[in-house]
C-alpha cells in the first residue's frame, strides 16, 4: 500500500504532520485568536511572493548540503535582529548544538531532533513572545509546526523549489480565503448597526478595506465620530481592558458614539460582541 514511500526519507512526517495540522485548524477555529490588523496590499504581496522564498532558504535550505551554512547564518540573523526573545534564542541554541553534534558524530536520531527544533523555531518566530504562552494560540503553533515538518519532508525527498512552490500556493490560498471572507461579510452586512447601552448609543458600519487608511477622529458635542478604524485600534485608544479579540482581517469600521458620560472603556467590548452577533449570526 505504501510502496511509493519505500525510498523516501523521514516518512514519519507524513503521518504526524497531517494529524497535527488538522488539530491545529480545529483549535484555531474554536479559540479566540487575535488577528493582525496592520495589514495592507503591500504586506499581502510580500506574504504571497517573498515570504515563501525567504523562509524556505532560512529554515529548510539547511537540509541541502550546499546551502547548510547559508541557512545557519540566516537563522542566526533572524533570531538576533527580528525575533530575539528568550524562547527563540533557546530553540536556536538547542538546534545549533545538535547540528554541531551531528557534524562531529552523526547519529540517526540527530536528524529527527534537528527537524523537530527547526519546525519549532519556524512556528515561534511567527508569533510574539506573549502569544506563544497564550492557550488561544496553541492551534496556530500546531499548524505552523506541522507545516514546517511537511516542507522539510519535501526538501529532503524532492527539492527546495517544490517546497517554495507549495509554500507560495498555501499562502495564496489562505490569504485569498481571508480576503474573500472579509469581502463577503462586509458586503452582505452593508448597513449601520445600533447598540443601545445604559450610558451610550453606538452606531457602527463594517466596510471591506484592503488598503491601510488613516483613522479619523472627530468630536461634535457629546458625539464622537471614528472612521476607518479597527477594533484593536479603539481598544488601545480607549485603554479598554476588553479581552475579546478582533474577529476579522481587511474590515474597518465607521463608528458613531453618542455618550451620556465620558467612560469609553466598555465601548470596544460592546461593539465586538455586536459584531459577533450580527456578522457571524448565521
Amino acid at each position: 500500500m505504501f510502496k511509493f514511500l519505500k525510498n523516501k526519507k523521514e516518512n514519519w512526517i507524513l503521518f504526524v504532520a497531517p494529524c497535527m495540522y488538522i488539530t491545529g485548524i480545529l483549535l484555531t477555529a474554536t479559540l479566540e485568536v487575535e488577528t493582525e490588523t496592520n495589514i495592507n496590499l503591500t504586506r499581502v504581496i510580500v506574504a504571497i511572493l517573498l515570504a515563501p522564498l525567504i523562509e524556505e532558504f532560512t529554515f529548510r535550505s539547511f537540509f541541502i548540503k550546499k546551502f547548510k551554512i547559508i541557512s545557519i547564518l540566516l537563522l542566526v540573523l533572524t533570531v538576533a535582529f527580528f525575533k530575539n526573545h528568550v524562547l527563540n534564542i533557546f530553540l536556536l541554541t538547542v538546534l545549533l548544538s545538535f547540528i554541531a553534534a551531528q557534524y562531529y558524530k552523526s547519529k540517526i536520531w540527530h536528524l529527527k531532533v534537528i527537524i523537530i527544533f527547526n519546525s519549532l523555531l519556524f512556528s515561534t518566530v511567527h508569533l510574539n513572545f506573549n502569544e506563544i504562552f497564550d492557550y488561544n494560540y496553541v492551534g496556530v503553533l500546531l499548524t505552523r509546526f506541522s507545516f514546517g515538518l511537511f516542507l522539510i519532508y519535501i526538501v529532503l525527498n524532492f527539492n527546495i523549489w517544490k517546497a517554495i512552490l507549495i509554500h507560495l500556493v498555501v499562502n495564496f490560498i489562505m490569504v485569498g480565503l481571508i480576503i474573500f471572507t472579509s469581502y463577503y461579510l462586509a458586503k452582505t452586512n452593508n448597513q449601520t448597526f445600533t447598540i443601545h447601552s445604559q450610558d451610550s448609543i453606538i452606531k457602527w458600519k463594517p466596510k471591506f478595506n484592503i488598503k491601510q487608511e488613516t483613522v479619523i477622529f472627530k468630536h461634535s458635542g457629546d458625539t464622537l465620530f471614528i472612521y476607518n478604524t479597527t477594533l484593536n485600534h479603539i481598544k488601545n485608544k480607549f485603554n479598554s481592558d476588553c479581552k475579546s479579540r478582533e474577529p476579522l482581517h481587511f474590515i474597518n469600521y465607521d463608528i458613531i458614539i453618542i455618550k451620556k458620560d465620558r467612560n469609553h472603556k466598555d465601548i470596544p467590548c460592546l461593539i465586538l460582541e455586536d459584531i459577533k452577533n450580527n456578522l457571524f449570526s448565521d
